[in-house]
């Protein structure tokens, strides 16, 4: 699936090429409809390097709230957005804050939308209580960003303006946006995340990813690699958070499983709702490293979680097959 999408860091590679040569503080891409956000910025050593989806996400949101705190905008009231499989980094920092996360959404713009809408129209969703001017901003982990209530999906203008503001702030300090989000390692714990795609073609694959999430709810595992399972949940289940199914299109949206594994570690499988592949997001996390953290400090726990997520996520690959 060779497609202009700044999620693949391969697509990110000419204007890498470009920012690089031009002795550039960071590299901004969109997709072709300017709605998934890519970054690339020098790291600490002096290489360049992509940013996930997800830590994209903790930037914009930290740029965020930092720009309310400046206006001495920021309230109780306020809150922002996440999908379930985005990372729990967001809601670190947004508690941090003194803020509400909106944090267990499906995966979709549109759910965030309908929070939106509904704060609104409403003045709140759900158990939150808000006005339209509280919403901080949005994510979700592949590349989805939104700074602003008036638009209702993700817009990657106003990602990219914040980044740049942030980036520029940080550059002005002689630190680029890698160190400001090891800031956030230090401050909230280094958190990894992966994302592992089973592709299954064709009617055989559309049986295949029906069977094997029959079979796990069916039977959920006990453990997953050695982790023992403290907690699961199906998302289709109408005595969860989402109460009863309402269609088959929400039957289909909340086809979601969610394990909670032992050592602070969340496994989350879903088939994708446009290409044929089963999808597992991990993340693992590690505690606060304290502001005494070197850079080394980050990178070493980053690169051991990496490794354990790989590891994780090798055994669960080979059990779907």
């Amino acid at each position: 699936y060779l497609t202009p999408n700044p999620e693949v860091p391969s697509a990110m590679a000419r204007i890498v090429e470009v920012a690089r040569e031009a002795g550039a503080h960071l590299a901004l891409a969109t997709d072709p409809d300017a709605d998934r956000l890519g970054l690339a910025a020098p790291a600490p050593d002096g290489t360049w390097r992509t940013f996930t989806g997800n830590q994209i996400a903790a930037l914009v949101l930290a740029h965020g709230l930092e720009r309310r705190g400046l206006a001495g905008r920021l309230s109780p009231r306020d809150y922002m957005i996440k999908t379930e499989v985005t990372t729990d980094l967001l809601r670190l920092q947004a508690e941090a804050a003194g803020i509400r996360c909106v944090g267990h959404l499906l995966v979709g713009f549109k759910y965030i939308g309908d929070v939106i809408a509904s704060v609104k129209n409403t003045g709140g969703w759900r158990d939150l209580r808000a006005d339209e001017e509280n919403f901080v901003c949005a994510m979700e982990e592949s590349h989805g960003v939104l700074t602003t209530a008036a638009i209702r999906d993700k817009d990657a203008a106003g990602g990219a303006l914040w980044l740049a503001e942030l980036a520029s702030a940080e550059a002005a300090k002689g630190r680029t946006l890698w160190d400001r989000l090891y800031d956030l390692y230090r401050t909230h714990g280094v958190h990894g995340t992966a994302l592992r795609s089973v592709i299954m073609e064709g009617s055989a694959g559309v049986q295949r990813i029906r069977a094997i999430q029959a079979s796990l709810r069916a039977d959920p595992p006990a453990t997953v690699n050695g982790r023992k399972v403290l907690a699961y949940h199906d998302r289709q289940d109408p005595e969860g958070v989402f109460g009863p199914i309402l269609s088959d299109t929400d039957r289909a949206s909340r086809d979601v499983l969610v394990f909670s594994l032992e050592g602070g570690a969340r496994l989350i499988l879903r088939p994708s709702g446009t290409e044929p592949k089963n999808k597992s997001y991990l993340e693992m996390a590690t505690p606060p490293l304290g502001p005494d953290a070197s850079t080394a400090d980050v990178e070493a726990a980053l690169a051991r979680l990496s490794t354990e997520a790989e590891a994780l996520l090798d055994w669960w690959e080979v059990g779907l097959l």
